[in-house]
Formats: structure tokens, sequence, C-alpha cells
């Protein structure tokens, strides 16, 4: 399988706790669909539309997906930064007040 296909088989929307991060992967989702490159010029395109050519949220959406475009060692580890992702998903979900009150009233009925 090509390594773009592994990341959005692997990832989804409600993997990305902030909502900042799922603007961002929802807009190099929309770009991959489409065929195009992904790179900043197709990501901020992307973003506009998505959020609104006038929208306040852009300029520190674009900001901070340079950031991590400039912060980020190797493309080549991709599928282990995917790992991540998908492990804080998890974790997150572990953690939600819903699954909180499910875990506790389990245990609760075993006493």
């Amino acid at each position: 399988m090509e390594e773009g296909c592994k990341i959005f088989y692997s990832l989804k929307m409600g993997s990305f706790g902030e909502v900042m991060h799922r603007d961002i992967y929802r807009a190099i989702n929309n770009v991959a669909q489409t065929g195009s490159r992904i790179d900043l010029i197709t990501v901020e395109a992307e973003l506009r539309n998505l959020l609104g050519i006038d929208s306040n949220q852009i300029d520190f959406h674009l900001s901070y997906f340079v950031e991590l475009v400039n912060n980020t060692p190797s493309s080549r580890n991709v599928m282990a930064y995917v790992s991540i992702v998908k492990n804080a998903a998890v974790e997150r979900e572990a953690l939600s007040p819903y699954r909180f009150r499910f875990v506790l009233s389990e245990l609760l009925r075993c006493i």
C-alpha cells in the first residue's frame, strides 16, 4: 500500500484532539483526494476553502502548519508519527468522561 494511502486509512478526524489539528488534517486529506500534490500552497488553499477565506483562524492555522512542516525531521518516519497520533486518540478516548463513567459503573457493579 502506498505510504499516503496508509496514512489516510490509519487516521480519521477523531484521531485528533485539537480542532486546529482536525482542520489541517481535513485540508490535507481533501487535497490528497483530488490527487494534487500536498504542499503549503495546496493546503493553504484548501484551508481557506474549508474555513472561509476571511476566517480569523486562517492565519493561526497556516502559521501552525508551516511550523509543523519546518519542524518535522523527515517524512520517512511518517508511519511512526501516525502511530503516535493513533495512540494519543486511544488515550483520549479511554480518558473521556463518558468512558470514565462507564468503567466506574462497571467497577462499582463488581463490588
